[in-house]
């Protein structure tokens, strides 16, 4: 293998890891923090790592866990262009950390694609008679 071989790898794993990424931000927003303003990291893995059909229960053989979580989503900015980091977010009587949906909304309006407003379009000649 050349120099150049090696380059194409590393730029294709980078894309990997990118569309992982934005599969997160879509998973986050569509599965897991849907009507949660704060979710602690637990409940957030916990969701995640039970959602069938995606990737985060078996990553390299193991589930995603807090480390990677972390890592995946410091990738990505806030409104304020600070990475997206855990705080803590209060809980029946303790504290623990987690991530707020206001941190998520920039990345979730960058890279989640909207969800469609209809599953099929309305069929010609038909568009005013519901």
């Amino acid at each position: 293998m050349g120099q150049g071989s090696t380059k194409g790898l590393t730029a294709s794993r980078a894309n990997d890891e990118g569309s992982l990424g934005v599969r997160l931000l879509t998973d986050l927003c569509d599965h897991v923090m849907v009507g949660i303003d704060r979710l602690p990291t637990v409940a957030i893995l916990d969701r995640l790592n039970a959602l069938d059909d995606a990737p985060w229960a078996d990553l390299h053989g193991k589930p995603l866990d807090n480390r990677r979580l972390s890592k995946m989503l410091a990738e990505y900015m806030k409104a304020d262009n600070e990475p997206i980091a855990s705080r803590n977010i209060k809980t029946a009587g303790s504290v623990l950390k987690g991530y707020s949906a206001a941190d998520l909304w920039d990345a979730w309006a960058r890279y989640c694609p909207p969800p469609p407003e209809s599953p099929l379009p309305p069929l010609p000649g038909m568009e005013n008679t519901v």
